[in-house]
């Protein structure tokens, strides 16, 4: 006799032979037991990935029906796909560690248990920040706050530095720039993919001495004189020069003929390009126009 859709167990079996003559024989025993061939596990490889993209593939497994390919997420098995081909393509990965599996669902044996594991570490940043700093081309006549800026779209900002040298780098965004002439500042940034930015340069300009500013008056006595007055400033350099005669309005220029009789009292004074302001100097000319009379007794 056959029996069929037996599942896996142990059976047994008793058997008799019945005869017209002799009746009933003694039983015989008969043990069994029944196991079905189970589909075996794929071999999962990864053959190659890129920045979104991982190709997966195992090798065939004859009598498959289909292939079911999992990730596993905190302990559990998610499903992606099924496919009848041996190599598939997961895409638009995001960043981190990524774990997959394969089974086999076999057209007489049902479902196998699961692949090797095969681990992605995706990084899809490979992009690193861009920095900015809030330093103008102009001259300053003060401490500067110089503040630094990092933008990154993907994995985000990790860490911003600076220095001072281009050497001793220190990390922060923000810091006081105090030191007269033109300071040279170089910045970078790190995003939390480990991307380094190549390191950018800018220049704080500042000043904080007045030009210094002199005349040609020498105390003699004429009967014109053209004052013309120098100024110098050793960093950002002189912008204007201004004079007044006599009390008069301060007037732009480097030179003002003085003609009038007496002692004439010039003022005058420079600004510089980062907006210091001289103080007011005197200068005095004497004027004389007048020729001496000879009185006789």
């Amino acid at each position: 006799r056959t029996f069929t859709n037996m599942p896996e167990d142990w059976y047994e079996y008793e058997v008799t032979a019945v005869s017209d003559r002799f009746g009933e024989s003694a039983p015989s025993y008969v043990e069994y037991t029944l196991g079905h061939p189970t589909a075996p596990s794929p071999e999962l490889k990864l053959v190659s990935f890129d920045e979104q993209t991982a190709t997966l593939n195992w090798k065939e497994i004859t009598g498959a029906f289909v292939y079911n390919l999992y990730e596993v997420i905190n302990g559990e098995y998610v499903l992606i796909d099924s496919t009848d081909k041996r190599t598939y393509t997961v895409n638009d990965i995001t960043d981190g560690k990524h774990e997959y599996v394969v089974t086999v669902t076999h057209s007489r044996f049902g479902d196998s248990g699961y692949s090797n594991a095969v681990a992605v570490e995706m990084q899809n940043d490979l992009t690193p920040p861009v920095t900015s700093s809030n330093a103008g081309d102009t001259w300053l006549n003060q401490d500067f706050l110089m503040e630094l800026t990092a933008e990154d779209d993907k994995s985000g900002v990790a860490s911003t530095f600076y220095s001072f040298d281009g050497v001793d780098f220190k990390e922060g965004t923000n810091f006081t720039v105090n030191n007269g002439g033109i300071q040279k500042i170089s910045f970078y940034s790190t995003d939390l993919a480990g991307n380094i930015e190549e390191v950018k340069t800018a220049q704080v300009k500042i000043d904080k001495i007045a030009p210094e500013t002199t005349s040609n008056a020498n105390g003699s006595w004429h009967q014109e004189f053209t004052v013309k007055l120098t100024a110098e400033d050793a960093q950002s350099g002189v912008e204007k020069m201004f004079y007044s005669v006599n009390g008069s309005e301060f007037t732009e220029g480097d030179s003002v003929i003085v003609n009038e009789e007496g002692i004439n009292t010039v003022l005058f004074y420079s600004t510089d390009l980062a907006g210091n302001v001289e103080e007011v100097k005197t200068a005095e000319v004497k004027i004389d126009q007048t020729a001496p009379e000879m009185i006789s007794n």
